[in-house]
């Protein structure tokens, strides 16, 4: 075999091995197009999606994952849609919690490909809530939740200081860091309180509802 034969044939695997990656990564864009646009329209009109429709979100996503597994944008879609899986099973407190625990299992793996996006830090901070939350005992439907575990709590700050810091003007993790904020304000670090108080400020100086 010549040079020249062997460099061809390097030539042509390189190029059959792009195609295969592109392919794979076209198929992984085109399952995630459908169930992202739902879940879009699902947080636009604030409400809850229909079961079947979450479910086969649910199903296309991970399939798209399988595609294309260090998907930023599939992976914080996937991780919604588990929140929404969770927020569906209020009925069964123990499965919502375990629920909540795959979403952020999900958004983690996309804050390690996209560690400055304000909107997963946001997400995580919503979630590490949820997450708290459901792992103490119901109190009466307050919403008011004192988080005795540090872990947590150091956790909920870590997410409560990048989200305000890296998307300081975006509405809806302003009006998350201000809700989730307000619920742990008594045992958060001075510095965080800080934080919360600018995004108060913020928020009403741009009029959004934040009760």
């Amino acid at each position: 075999m010549t040079r020249s034969t062997a460099a061809r044939i390097v030539v042509t695997l390189v190029i059959l091995l792009f195609s295969v990656y592109l392919g794979k990564i076209g198929a992984a864009e085109f399952l995630r197009l459908e169930p992202c646009e739902y879940l879009d329209r699902v947080q636009a009109l604030n409400q809850l999606p229909a079961p079947i429709e979450l479910a086969r979100a649910t199903k296309r996503l991970r399939l798209a994952q399988r595609f294309d597994a260090d998907n930023p944008i599939i992976q914080e879609y996937l991780a919604l849609a588990i929140f929404y899986r969770a927020d569906l099973s209020g009925f069964d407190r123990n499965l919502q919690h375990d629920f909540f625990e795959q979403a952020m299992v999900e958004y983690q793996a996309a804050l390690k490909i996209r560690p400055n996006s304000g909107y997963l830090w946001a997400a995580v901070l919503l979630t590490q809530h949820a997450l708290i939350a459901t792992s103490k005992p119901e109190g009466g439907g307050q919403e008011q939740v004192v988080a005795t575990d540090p872990a947590a709590l150091k956790n909920l700050s870590l997410a409560l200081s990048r989200a305000s810091q890296l998307a300081p003007l975006e509405h809806g993790v302003l009006q998350r860091v201000v809700r989730v904020g307000r619920l742990y304000y008594t045992e958060i670090s001075d510095a965080d309180r800080l934080l919360v108080d600018a995004a108060v400020a913020r928020a009403l100086k741009l009029r959004l509802k934040i009760d």
